[in-house]
């Protein structure tokens, strides 16, 4: 019994991770990374866009304007924000 226990929390620990990972532009991502690939921290959406969400995690809202896949906005300065990718892995590579 304990045995089933500890794999079955190994398997469902498994497949969250390799969930958390975009397909295509990163357009229906909804993970919880919150990191660009310079490691800078995202900022909240709602924010800079009243009609996004509340929260600060990496998306990609933007893929019909080229974007190709998850990021977020990240100030490097104060009162500079910048769009940057974020450090989320594609499905599949």
């Amino acid at each position: 019994m304990l045995e089933m226990v500890i794999i079955n929390t190994y398997l469902i620990i498994s497949q969250h991770l390799r969930s958390d990972c975009y397909t295509g532009l990163g357009e229906t991502y909804d993970g919880k990374h919150s990191t660009t690939v310079t490691g800078r921290p995202c900022r909240n959406w709602k924010s800079k866009f009243d009609f996004l969400e509340d929260h600060s995690y990496c998306r990609n809202p933007f893929g019909s304007y080229g974007y190709t896949r998850p990021l977020c906005y990240t100030s490097p300065e104060p009162g500079n924000y910048v769009v940057e990718y974020c450090d989320v892995p594609k499905c599949g590579v």
